[in-house]
């Protein structure tokens, strides 16, 4: 998990998200969407992934914002969980970033890379010599 977040406002242009990203040099960033009548975690919050940007910047950024390009986080996982739970997860619901939640706010987020290099880690680990 990558503790802490990078983020924006949800009114912010899409040519800010964009600058976000490869400034930052990230894959995601998360958006907070306000407050809403449910005011869940799912609903306050949304990520944008860099494949996101990009099927924005195809179809036509006029008048887009984070807001926009923001998908809810309706699936996330906490930080106490195991990997394998967040394959599942990620695998599941064919993500590549999950939302890390505690105590109801976002404390983190899981991408496929960091997946990656905790299983390999562990294989490396266990590798008989």
């Amino acid at each position: 998990m990558h503790a802490g977040l990078i983020g924006c406002d949800a009114d912010a242009p899409v040519a800010t998200v964009a600058w976000i990203l490869a400034d930052e040099n990230i894959h995601s960033l998360v958006v907070h969407l306000g407050q809403v009548p449910s005011g869940t975690v799912v609903d306050r919050w949304g990520v944008i992934t860099a494949s996101d940007l990009m099927r924005a910047l195809d179809a036509g950024t006029e008048g887009l914002t984070a807001r926009t390009l923001a998908k809810r986080s309706s699936v996330t996982v906490a930080p106490t969980d195991r990997v394998d739970r967040v394959i599942r997860v990620m695998a599941q619901h064919d993500l590549s970033h999950v939302l890390v939640v505690e105590d109801g706010s976002p404390a983190g987020i899981v991408s496929a890379l960091d997946v990656a290099r905790a299983v390999g880690r562990a294989a490396t680990w266990m590798r008989p010599e």
